[in-house]
């Protein structure tokens, strides 16, 4: 049953015989306004027309007690165009943990058509001090603009990012990803931070769009042991230091340099499994965007990351940095598909590790680098090529990228990879066609094979399904790999690998 209770926030109240921690039914805004914490019940769901927002420092919003991923609280957004599901903005000590978060993205407005830009949960802002997102799973979230689906923003300090699962952040430069009727772009980050000494760590995000995990500028930000992993969207870069920031900008002004100091990015795993990674960690501003040129980003680190997958675009790509050091980093992934360049000129053809002479200042870089000997600027692909009938960009794919968009699309849908035969019609119709790898996944849900093992799906519904099918394996997978203890969360990498193994038999 579900009752509606108008107040100020209107906000959605699902179960009403469902108590919160002990306390009658009411409207969970009007609790939070009193300055007390928000603790649901176990297995309860609550779907909200307006964002939750934190009053008072130190709240919380959380499942009550020591709970697995099973009995985890699910706040949904209700249909309409509300893009951000909690807002933790500007208060200091806020915790948000042990909760599954649904954007509902199939059902925003859909007559409007585009989303608001906004994060789907906000956090940092100007004098916040020591929050925390952790032990939650956030699926198809509503977030627009480049917006995060979870974003801290510039003006805090000591933010922690650890042990969270995000599952989809906005449709693709191709449409992939995109609710019924919806119109470009309302991609989005996994995570972004701009808010310095933030910890970023542990955590597996699967399908973001913009970038996997973005930072901008916050000077001593650790990031640290996350899985960013492209199945069935493109996504630009996974794991972004690009962004020359205002608010790091360094004296003198008209240098154009921007604080990086102290920015750690180790021990991380990029998977373009079956999506295209434009280029897996661009590191300065020109590889991302020509217009940038000129600009400079200093001192962070980067090493011991690693690099996998069959539908890459390039892999760690220098251009416009001082003072930065990139070493013992790997890569077994295989590159393909030009990029763009700037202003007419096509930048090096990909490859695992490029930089820029002349504009890689005293960095120290692994000997596995190659100087681009030709232009290594705007490595971005299908950024500015003709638009398809829906809006969207259509340009063909790279060799190896093409062949695994389609083995990832059987996978998910089929529980297999095509035989030879279906990898080659495919592959033709994608080139030859201006649709992207949902409508392969929409034909695949139409085959008597899918039908027999998951029953008549509406094609409208895929991302929905898609989020039935996703959510019951992460919640299997944290609670094997974690011995079924509430109090532990399994390695990232752990989390990936058992994902792709279930995808096989189930």
């Amino acid at each position: 049953m579900i009752k509606r209770v108008r107040q100020v926030c209107c906000v959605l109240l699902a179960g009403a015989a469902v108590a919160m921690a002990g306390v009658p039914l009411a409207d969970l805004q009007a609790r939070l306004d009193t300055g007390e914490d928000l603790l649901l019940e176990p297995g309860s769901e609550w779907e909200l027309s307006a964002p939750l927002r934190f009053r008072v420092p130190g709240q919380r919003i959380e499942t009550a007690g020591d709970v697995l991923p099973s009995q985890y609280a699910r706040l949904r957004l209700a249909p309409g165009l509300a893009g951000t599901i909690i807002s933790g903005e500007g208060v200091s000590g806020i915790s948000i943990r042990k909760l599954v978060l649904d954007g509902n993205r199939d059902h925003f407005d859909r007559e409007t058509g585009t989303l608001p830009a906004r994060p789907f949960v906000d956090l940092g802002g100007s004098g916040a001090v020591a929050q925390t997102v952790s032990r939650c799973i956030l699926l198809n979230t509503r977030c627009s603009g480049g917006w995060g689906a979870l974003h801290v923003r510039e003006g805090g300090r000591d933010i922690q990012v650890t042990d969270n699962v995000v599952v989809g952040s906005g449709p693709d430069l191709r449409g992939n990803g995109t609710a019924p009727q919806e119109l470009p772009y309302g991609w989005g980050d996994g995570i972004s931070t701009a808010s310095p000494d933030s910890l970023v760590r542990n955590n597996l995000i699967i399908d973001a769009t913009d970038q996997g995990i973005m930072v901008q500028g916050a000077p001593g930000t650790l990031v640290q042991s996350n899985v960013v992993a492209a199945v069935s969207r493109e996504m630009l870069a996974g794991i972004a230091l690009y962004e020359p920031f205002f608010d790091y900008r360094m004296s003198p002004p008209e240098a154009e340099r921007y604080d990086y100091s102290g920015v750690v990015v180790e021990r991380n795993l990029i998977d373009a499994f079956g999506g295209r990674i434009h280029v897996a960690i661009p590191m300065g501003p020109a590889a991302w965007n020509g217009r940038l040129l000129g600009k400079t980003l200093v001192g962070a680190t980067v090493r011991e990351n690693g690099l996998s997958g069959h539908a890459m675009g390039y892999g760690y790509v220098v251009n416009g940095v001082d003072q930065f050091t990139v070493v013992s980093n790997r890569s077994e992934a295989v590159f393909s598909g030009l990029g763009d360049g700037f202003k007419g000129r096509k930048p090096e053809p990909p490859a695992a590790f490029l930089y820029a002479p002349s504009s890689v200042g005293s960095s120290v870089l692994q000997s596995e680098f190659r100087p681009a000997s030709s232009n290594l600027v705007g490595v971005l692909r299908n950024g500015w090529e003709p638009r398809n009938a829906r809006g969207f960009r259509s340009v063909g794919y790279g060799d190896a990228e093409l062949e695994a968009v389609i083995r990832a699309a059987f996978l998910e849908m089929l529980g297999r990879y095509p035989l030879q035969g279906e990898l080659t019609h495919w592959s033709d119709w994608l080139m030859t066609s201006e649709v992207n790898a949902d409508f392969l996944r929409v034909q695949l849900m139409v085959s008597p094979e899918f039908v027999q093992r998951f029953g008549r799906v509406s094609p409208d519904g895929l991302h929905a399904w898609r989020g039935r099918r996703w959510l019951p394996m992460i919640v299997e997978g944290i609670e094997k790999l974690s011995d079924g203890a509430p109090q532990e969360w399994p390695p990232a990498r752990g989390l990936h690998a058992y994902l792709w193994v279930q995808l096989h038999v189930r």
